[in-house]
């Protein structure tokens, strides 16, 4: 019990670039982040909320080490993009309390208080969740810790053989619904070890200061979900998401060129492309994170052709369900015309086989999110390129689509756009 998180840095990179982030800008603002099982699987039958409120709480006992301050302020990346003041301060870094209970029959979990305190529970509640319920499914399914990860390893190599056989350059993404902290530190170790360049490195902070290797992330729909609500009565005066376009200058003021990596769905990228024309030329590039990757890739390579810049200067990070065969073929489909990198998520760090088992959905990955839901008294929206991912109250929804005439955008090309 209590081994699920390692400590404070077991998260991704790009929490700790937001909450730098939110430090600086938005410091006195409160929200509330919400657990959502999408899923059909009702996660009570596998764990206690007496459970979860324990692991829980032990991670809100934890605190920054000096030690860890000084491994991040020393690596070699990292310690170019977070700034002295702001490590002083997460030194004395506290998380807000947490929140488990039943609501109409299901899971619920929230944290409520500062931006600053309720930013990093995002992972850490995924984590738990995950890792609860997969040792509960384990037991249903009369499989041992053993046989599983014995399978996982299997997996794996015969999914770094599949990437090895193209020269797709890949990051680990799994942090967030990851097996568990041992399985996800094996398999990045893996890849490092036998991928050589075709592994960039990964998202989890602490593994890579335990390996010595890249830490990589940059920015989440978290950003623009907070801005959307803090700069609510903006957006309505001016009749468009203005939220979202003083992200993106303040975001890049801050970090610059290395972190310009746009996410691009939370209004659909079509909204997004029409007022990315005046960030293009600065920002490297942007990220896939829903919607068709191949139509994607041909929205973006052609956006930046009528605009008049290389597409093959520029980059696009998928990230989206990627599993080994789909990151070969995207990389096949756009090598040579658009830069290319790769987050693998769930399918690196959660193939574990065994799914399907025993005419039940088996070890088959949970799809789970938790999601900034309130800011400053308002709620908060994702649109997306799948409507399966939309988010908000129904009134919240309606007015961000009216703002981004995310309707009208329904299968319009972007010629129209530019």
């Amino acid at each position: 019990m209590f081994d699920i998180v390692k400590n404070l840095l077991d998260t991704d990179k790009y929490k700790l670039m937001m909450l730098q982030f939110i430090w600086l800008h938005q410091r006195k603002r409160k929200g509330r982040f919400t657990f959502k099982n999408r899923t059909d699987v009702n996660l009570l039958n596998y764990m206690t909320v007496e459970q979860v409120q324990a692991e829980l709480d032990h991670i809100k006992q934890m605190t920054m080490t000096q030690g860890m301050i000084e491994r991040l302020r020393n690596h070699p990346t990292l310690g170019k993009q977070l700034q002295p003041a702001f490590l002083t301060w997460l030194r004395s870094y506290k998380l807000s309390d947490i929140h488990v209970g039943v609501v109409k029959g299901k899971l619920a979990i929230y944290a409520q208080g500062k931006w600053t305190a309720i930013t990093m529970w995002e992972t850490f509640i995924m984590n738990v969740v995950n890792r609860i319920y997969f040792r509960a499914k384990c037991k249903e399914l009369g499989l041992t810790e053993e046989e599983v990860i014995a399978s996982g390893r299997d997996k794996l190599i015969e999914n770094i053989d599949i990437v090895m056989e193209s020269d797709a350059v890949v990051t680990d993404f799994s942090t967030r619904r990851r097996w568990s902290y041992d399985w996800q530190f094996e398999v990045v170790a893996t890849c490092a070890a036998t991928m050589g360049k075709q592994f960039a490195g990964t998202s989890n902070i602490w593994i890579a200061l335990e390996l010595g290797i890249e830490a990589i992330g940059t920015i989440a729909h978290e950003m623009d979900m907070g801005y959307q609500g803090i700069y609510h009565k903006e957006d309505d005066a001016r009749g468009y998401m203005y939220s979202h376009d003083l992200l993106l200058e303040q975001w890049f003021a801050l970090y610059g060129t290395i972190l310009s990596i746009a996410l691009s769905d939370t209004y659909g990228s079509d909204y997004f492309l029409e007022h990315f024309k005046a960030f293009a030329e600065l920002w490297i590039g942007t990220r896939h994170d829903s919607g068709d990757p191949f139509a994607y890739g041909e929205k973006i390579i052609k956006f930046y052709e009528l605009i008049g810049i290389d597409p093959k200067t520029k980059l696009i990070v998928f990230s989206d369900g990627l599993d080994a065969r789909l990151i070969v073929q995207l990389n096949a489909h756009f090598r040579g015309r658009i830069k290319l990198a790769f987050g693998w998520g769930t399918n690196l760090g959660n193939n574990m086989g065994f799914q399907n088992y025993e005419n039940n959905r088996g070890l088959k990955a949970l799809s789970i999110v938790c999601k900034l839901t309130h800011i400053s008294g308002r709620a908060t929206v994702k649109l997306s390129d799948n409507r399966k991912k939309l988010t908000g109250r129904t009134s919240a929804v309606l007015r961000v689509k009216r703002l981004t005439n995310y309707d009208r955008y329904e299968h319009v090309n972007v010629t129209c756009l530019v």
